[in-house]
């Protein structure tokens, strides 16, 4: 079969399909308009049946002839409208027992009421008794319901009908749309296979074959005008092909020729826009040293000498006289073969400019492997040059400042050394001569002394043991920055357990109780911690004298990322209004009668804490404690930066 046959029998089962589909939807439309119209006359009976209804109690009410000639009309209505002929179609229309039951009590109904209202317009002529003609009135009233009822009935009957052929109309509706979709994709795909296709193909292989891709073929299997049409076109290019052969040859040979060419103008464009824009200087020379290429670079370092001049062909040497004979020996190396790698090199200018210069020297080839000159790499690093040298006459300069300022410092040192010693020695040999003949003078003449002389004498003994306290307490403080700092691992666990069992011992009588963590270790000379934890724990020992329940605490904890060694206690605390007091020497923030002590310990502290590089600070509040948190280098950093 052709494709003319083929498009026609297509065509025309095509219009099969489409008549089919319309006419199911225009079938199933009409029986949506049919049903549509049936429910028009229903309403009408219905508003009838109502306006009936509406005359006859107006009637009933008023006895009036006009109320009652309104309702015999509409009597006469609704017996038109239930003609057989509407009855047929409506049952008809709803096909089941249920409507003819309805239809049959609708004309029940409908004859009662003529019957009943007869009756009663029989009786205003003739007198009857009162009793008789209320019944009837309210039978026909009665009757005018039920017949309202009963046709509201077959309205919902006719109503639901016809939302059942809406639903057919919708369901057909999209079946057919349906179908025409399928249709379409079907007639489509018969059109891809038959047609599109094989003409898709005979364009790619016509692209191909213009693309120069002779020994394409087709090889088509199909039959009908497609297959042959395919065919004729490999036979022509089997005849194509065998004429064409040599230009192809001849063709491809000159393409070959012209992209060789090409490569070696681009080569010889790269490299000489990489000898032109590299960043350091570079010159290549023939074995006559003279230029062949030359970058920027090159040139501008060396404009002061060769000013503007077009140098590509020139000679190096006639440029540049004042080159050394050292360094045309190196020229002549590399041209020899050699690559010279020079780190530092010194040239004097003709104008006595000195230049400090790093150079590498190597051969160029040629193709048949013979050296066809030399390459020169220049880097200037005379600004490199004088910077170390500045940076060499700095360290110089700095150097001896360091002697000045360490000699300096050792002077301190001795005189803060003889400062101690003056304090160590000339000054307790007078407070010890005033304690004791203080003391001597009570034990002696005591008796002889009234009381106001014995208390003056007691006030100097007191006075002189507080300037001894003080005198020690600045030898202390004076010893805490000075001395070699040993770097031992120290157990504050341990150390902080054995300083409060001292302290408990001294006081058996006070009930405190307290906690030390397990595993306090850190890197520090332990002499100076141990005077750091004395001061600390005497501190808390003391401060919590006045507490009930009294409590002591020494625990590290993990805060701003560093590890803290705490000493806590619930004890008087203090106001951190005046914190920067506490670290003070001879600064006190609670009266001597209180709290005696001579304000030295915590400035110890924290000078030694400062000395081991860590840092310390407290925080309390009057009346609930206080937490000294100071930082340490741990073992294991001070482990881990050893190695």
């Amino acid at each position: 079969m052709n494709l003319r046959s083929r498009t026609h029998l297509v065509a025309m089962m095509t219009l099969l399909i489409v008549a089919v589909l319309c006419s199911v939807f225009l079938f199933v439309r009409l029986q949506k308009t049919q049903v549509e119209r049936e429910i028009v006359r229903v309403d009408t009976l219905m508003a009838d049946a109502i306006q009936f209804r509406g005359t006859l109690s107006d009637y009933l009410l008023h006895r009036e002839t006009r109320p009652r000639l309104q309702a015999e009309a509409k009597l006469s209505d609704l017996h038109h409208l239930l003609g057989d002929q509407m009855q047929l179609t409506v049952a008809h229309l709803l096909h089941d027992a249920q409507s003819m039951v309805l239809w049959d009590e609708v004309s029940r109904l409908l004859a009662e009421c003529e019957t009943l209202f007869a009756d009663l317009s029989s009786r205003e002529a003739t007198p009857a008794p009162r009793e008789q003609e209320q019944r009837t009135a309210d039978l026909l009233l009665l009757s005018s319901e039920s017949l309202i009822l009963t046709i509201g009935q077959i309205h919902r009957l006719v109503v639901s009908d016809l939302l059942e052929a809406h639903s057919y109309e919708e369901m057909t509706l999209w079946t057919l749309l349906a179908g025409l979709g399928g249709l379409g994709i079907s007639l489509f795909l018969l059109l891809r296979k038959g047609v599109l296709v094989p003409l898709q193909q005979l364009h790619e292989a016509a692209i191909l074959v213009a693309a120069g891709q002779w020994d394409f073929r087709l090889h088509s299997r199909r039959r009908g005008e497609f297959g042959q049409l395919a065919n004729a076109f490999d036979h022509m290019l089997d005849q194509i092909q065998e004429t064409t052969v040599s230009r192809a040859r001849l063709e491809a040979e000159i393409r070959e020729h012209q992209q060789a060419e090409a490569d070696l103008r681009a080569s010889e464009e790269s490299l000489r826009l990489l000898f032109e824009y590299t960043p350091v200087a570079l010159a290549m020379f023939d074995r006559e040293m003279r230029y062949i290429a030359v970058s920027r670079r090159w040139i501008d370092d060396n404009r002061p000498f060769i000013g503007d001049q077009e140098i590509i062909g020139r000679s190096h040497y006639d440029l540049l006289p004042e080159l050394p004979d050292h360094w045309k020996a190196v020229h002549r190396r590399a041209l020899e073969g050699d690559t010279i790698q020079i780190d530092e090199d010194q040239l004097t200018r003709i104008d006595g400019t000195v230049q400090w210069l790093r150079r590498v020297v190597l051969p160029w080839y040629k193709d048949n492997g013979v050296i066809g000159g030399i390459v020169i790499f220049v880097d200037d690093i005379t600004a490199r040059q004088q910077a170390e040298a500045e940076v060499h006459r700095l360290n110089t300069e700095l150097e001896e400042r360091v002697g000045q300022r360490t000699a300096e410092l050792v002077a301190a040192n001795q005189e803060l050394d003889s400062f101690a010693y003056a304090v160590s020695h000339d000054l307790r040999a007078p407070l010890r001569a005033m304690s004791g003949f203080s003391q001597a003078l009570l034990e002696d003449y005591g008796e002889r002394l009234d009381g106001e002389a014995k208390i003056y004498l007691d006030q100097i003994i007191i006075a002189s043991r507080h300037m001894s306290e003080l005198v020690d307490g600045l030898l202390t403080l004076s010893r805490s920055t000075r001395g070699e700092l040993r770097r031992d691992l120290v157990d504050l666990t341990a150390l902080a357990e054995r300083l409060l069992m001292d302290q408990a011992t001294v006081e058996p009588e006070r009930p405190v109780s307290w906690q030390v963590e397990p595993g306090l270790c850190v890197r520090g000379d332990p002499v100076m911690l141990e005077v750091v934890m004395r001061n600390l724990i005497e501190n808390a020992w003391k401060y919590t004298a006045k507490t009930p329940n009294a409590t002591i605490r020494v625990y590290s904890e993990n805060k701003e990322g560093q590890r803290c060694y705490c000493v806590a206690d619930n004890g008087a605390g203090f106001d951190m209004n005046h914190a920067n007091r506490l670290f003070k020497a001879f600064q006190r923030l609670h009266r001597q009668d209180e709290f005696p002590g001579i304000g030295i310990g915590l400035a110890t502290v924290q000078r030694i804490i400062h000395r081991h590089g860590g840092a310390i600070r407290a925080e309390g509040a009057p009346g609930h404690g206080a937490t000294f948190r100071f930082t340490l280098p741990t073992a294991e950093t001070t482990s881990k930066e050893t190695k």
